[in-house]
């Protein structure tokens, strides 16, 4: 039986098209993946680095792409054989990948984003990469819009959400002056798509918990029962067929809202 109690766990995704696959990377013992729903697992990339990122082919089951350091791994056959192309980072000679994404209308479009705050475009599925722009932060998550893919966010570790509507050429920071009189709400924790909406985002800053119905063009701010800038969120989830479900976790405690963030139980 595989468990991960002394693991220090890096990334973990789900397969698009199937519930049952899930992969698991690792600071220092590669990725685990399984195919039965967790009850049994497989080790690989064991030994070349720490996983930085993981993403699977939203179309194409067992197409999986993988960062480590300054290389993106590309396995087309469930996990068991891998092909890297190393990506000229330019900028900075110990710079890393620390993000993926795919574009699922188009998955020859591979987004990668890198420790120093590049962003680099694949059109070929992993084979050649070129840059679009650096942030000059570390970039941490890529999300594509859900119902268009040409709308890109890219959240900083300490410089807030920069926002492209057509697919990278122009961009904007979403975070308003107003919010960003809260403080730490730049400190980046955690951002999701809101499923629920067109173009929605659920932002967890170091401050607390901010939401957008609009593409970020304005935030609410969700009260939450731990003060702000006192815990740090680790997780956060919307249900998405109730928007009015929402959940957020701290290091030892899971929160529920069945009301949009007006009342809450642990």
């Amino acid at each position: 039986e595989k468990t991960f109690s002394s693991e220090n766990l890096t990334a973990m995704v789900m397969d698009p098209t199937d519930n049952k696959a899930l992969y698991i990377g690792t600071e220092d013992n590669g990725m685990f993946y399984t195919y039965d729903g967790a009850a049994g697992w497989h080790q690989t990339l064991t030994g070349i680095g720490q996983i930085n990122a993981i993403a699977v082919n939203p179309k194409e089951r067992c197409l999986i792409y993988t960062a480590i350091e300054n290389r993106v791994y590309k396995s087309a056959d469930c996990s068991r054989n891998w092909n890297y192309q190393l990506i000229e980072t330019m900028e900075k000679p110990k710079d890393q990948i620390t993000a993926l994404a795919i574009d699922y209308f188009n998955t020859s479009l591979i987004y990668a984003g890198t420790s120093a705050g590049g962003l680099f475009l694949s059109r070929d599925a992993g084979f050649s990469w070129q840059n679009i722009i650096f942030f000059n932060d570390r970039l941490v998550k890529l999300i594509l819009n859900p119902g268009n893919s040409g709308i890109i966010y890219a959240a900083t570790a300490s410089k807030g959400i920069f926002k492209s509507d057509n697919g990278g050429r122009a961009w904007s920071q979403l975070i308003t002056k107003e919010i960003e009189d809260k403080g730490n709400t730049l400190v980046y924790r955690e951002l999701i798509a809101d499923p629920t909406v067109a173009d929605g985002l659920l932002y967890a800053s170091q401050y607390g918990l901010l939401r957008s119905a609009d593409g970020g063009r304005s935030w609410q701010e969700i009260k939450l029962l731990t003060q702000p800038s006192a815990s740090a969120i680790y997780s956060i989830a919307i249900n998405p067929k109730n928007g009015q479900e929402i959940y957020y976790g701290i290091s030892n405690i899971l929160y529920r809202s069945v009301d949009g963030g007006k009342n809450w139980i642990t």
